[in-house]
């Protein structure tokens, strides 16, 4: 079994519980189960992978439980790159982008049948470079370009088709950056105005509202980056600019506030790694694509994922079904739900 260490537990600490195979975390006097929703997909939770640069209308998707490569999905109404994504257990979303004129339009998919995306609704304004994260019932698209930098956050009720609507600002105008959080915090890190910066803004997803200062990212400032959160650890490539690629990767603990600390390295170099951060289970994160040189069209098709449970460096998965960078995740079990 697990056992409890003498010395005084951090609120929010998580451990593996051998005895009944669950992961855990401490709420301050004990130790509770994490409840995570999973739905068996050929064995396990089904992370998918949409659009991408260069302009693509392709999606791909894994069972993040097995390693191995990538599988075609299906395709989306158009082909773009630098989408938001977002997802409940059962519908993933695909938000905005450029063609590479920006756009409003929100695509969805039943991520249990593969096949095409069809129209959800539009954004309020058309949006690339923007991140997603959401919990089971309400998706958020935060900040972007239309081209102008914006702090804007846009929010949709995942279960129904429609418009989005208003849900309040980011602290500053940025693009870029990355989103991440748990199923009550929806989380906004780095991003540039074209400024880099290293501030993690956060908000309450179930009301509309103006995000609040969480912390700051520890190694400096960071663009065009990808993360995973399991809703306890969320952890942050610190995937840099065309001149700056970073295999480093920091965390944060969505239920608490504070900086990020260093988490371990991907297996390479890179930038434009999945800017959008829903390629997560309960257990594992993955980090899939990017380029590894400022050529625009040097992308790589590599998957790395962590073990939410062990600091450490990425272990290889295997391969995306073709080499792009900034594309929109989601998955049947990420932390939000």
């Amino acid at each position: 079994m697990s056992l409890t260490p003498k010395t005084p537990i951090p609120t929010g600490a998580v451990r593996y519980n051998t005895d009944s195979n669950k992961m855990e975390v401490y709420i301050g006097s004990t130790w509770m189960e994490v409840a995570v929703s999973s739905p068996n997909l050929d064995g396990g939770a089904r992370g998918v992978m949409a659009g991408g640069y260069p302009n693509v209308d392709t999606m791909d998707y894994i069972t993040i439980a097995t390693q191995g490569n990538a599988t075609d999905f299906g395709n989306l109404q158009s082909a773009r790159s630098y989408p938001a994504g977002c997802s409940s257990n059962t519908r993933g979303l695909i938000m905005g982008g450029s063609t590479p004129s920006r756009i409003d339009t929100i695509d969805f998919v039943t991520i249990s049948q593969t096949g095409n995306a069809t129209d959800f609704g539009n954004l309020v304004t058309g949006t690339a470079h923007n991140v997603g994260w959401s919990s089971q019932t309400r998706g958020l698209s935060m900040a972007g370009s239309t081209p102008t930098k914006v702090n804007t956050v846009n929010y949709v009720t995942i279960a129904s088709t429609g418009n989005a609507q208003d849900f309040g600002d980011i602290n500053n105008a940025v693009y870029v950056g990355g989103g991440l959080g748990n199923s009550t915090r929806g989380i906004h890190y780095g991003g540039a105005t074209p400024t880099v910066l290293n501030v993690i803004d956060f908000c309450t997803i179930a009301t509309t509202g103006n995000f609040q200062d969480f912390g700051d990212l520890s190694d400096g400032v960071f663009d065009d980056m990808g993360g995973s959160s399991n809703g306890i650890i969320a952890i942050m490539a610190t995937s840099g600019a065309d001149s700056d690629l970073q295999k480093r990767c920091d965390f944060i603990r969505p239920s608490t506030l504070g900086n990020s600390t260093k988490f371990g390295d991907l297996t390479t170099l890179r930038a434009w790694s999945n800017g959008n951060n829903q390629l997560c289970s309960p257990t594992r994160g993955c980090f899939a694509g990017g380029k590894v040189t400022p050529s625009p069209n040097n992308n790589i098709n590599t998957i790395d994922y962590f073990t939410f449970a062990t600091q450490g460096d990425a272990v290889d998965f295997g391969d995306m079904s073709a080499a792009r960078s900034s594309y929109a995740t989601f998955s049947t079990a990420h932390g939000g739900l």
